[in-house]
């Protein structure tokens, strides 16, 4: 095995899970897949051109594997729309949950209730585990820019939880992390 081939199985090996876990967040478990297997492809073919430290890069070139499904979805969407005169699939419905499901579904609830700008960047920190510098990598900003972003989004999510708890949803309490 030649040098790149054994750099990119090692980087295979250490990054696709959370990789996956990146895309599995945003899409079914297929599609995860295909997104983070055409990240993990272009990786390959850029290899030479990876930073150091690659992780925010795949997970930008995971989002974009992801947004151009969405685009193809949406265009295949509008066709089953026309050719079926308008009518629309109704989404399946979501099974009853315990306790925890339930804390979940009311921290994305929460999340839903934000931009996208403030959802992508406390699913980098909390979910995706990354640092601010990684963060800020991904996200293409500075490292301060990225904290205060972060820090404003926690506010908002509080802020969103905190409705939601007045009004008898259930929620969490966020934790302070010092990343």
């Amino acid at each position: 095995m030649g040098t790149d081939e054994a750099r990119f199985t090692e980087l295979y090996r250490q990054l696709y899970r959370r990789v996956w876990a990146y895309a599995a967040r945003r899409a079914p478990d297929q599609i995860a897949q295909e997104a983070t297997d055409e990240a993990f492809l272009i990786a390959w073919k850029k290899l030479d051109q990876l930073p150091t430290d690659p992780l925010p890069w795949l997970l930008v070139a995971t989002r974009h594997a992801l947004s151009e499904h969405r685009r193809r979805e949406d265009k295949q969407l509008t066709l089953i729309e026309w050719a079926a005169s308008g009518s629309l699939l109704s989404p399946p419905t979501a099974p009853g949950a315990d306790d925890a499901a339930l804390e979940r579904l009311s921290v994305l609830a929460a999340l839903q209730t934000l931009s996208e700008q403030d959802r992508e960047t406390l699913m980098l920190t909390v979910w995706d585990g990354l640092s601010y510098r990684q963060s800020a990598e991904a996200v293409r900003c500075s490292t301060t820019a990225f904290a205060v972003r972060h820090h404003r989004a926690r506010r908002r999510l509080s802020a969103a939880l905190a409705i939601q708890d007045s009004s008898g949803t259930p929620s969490i309490q966020m934790e302070r992390d010092a990343t």
